[in-house]
């Protein structure tokens, strides 16, 4: 809880992204993929996790690789 707010802190004053809004993709972009209802959020928060997380860059030729990429899973 300390640590989850001195992480989020530090993500804030670097500037890296915290909410899904920031994302270089939203859910129209989803829905023109096939996305449907919980899919997208679902989505979108696992393509938050990948951006803050797994430091995956926030462009969107990244995110639409990572879709096409847990789509072939």
């Amino acid at each position: 809880t300390v640590a989850i707010a001195r992480i989020a802190n530090e993500l804030i004053r670097s500037g890296q992204i915290l909410e899904l809004k920031d994302l270089a993709i939203d859910g129209h972009d989803l829905l023109e993929l096939g996305y449907e209802g919980k899919e997208i959020g679902q989505m979108l928060e696992f393509l938050l996790e990948k951006v803050c997380v797994d430091g995956m860059p926030n462009t969107r030729e990244s995110l639409l690789g990572c879709i096409d990429d847990k789509r072939d899973i």
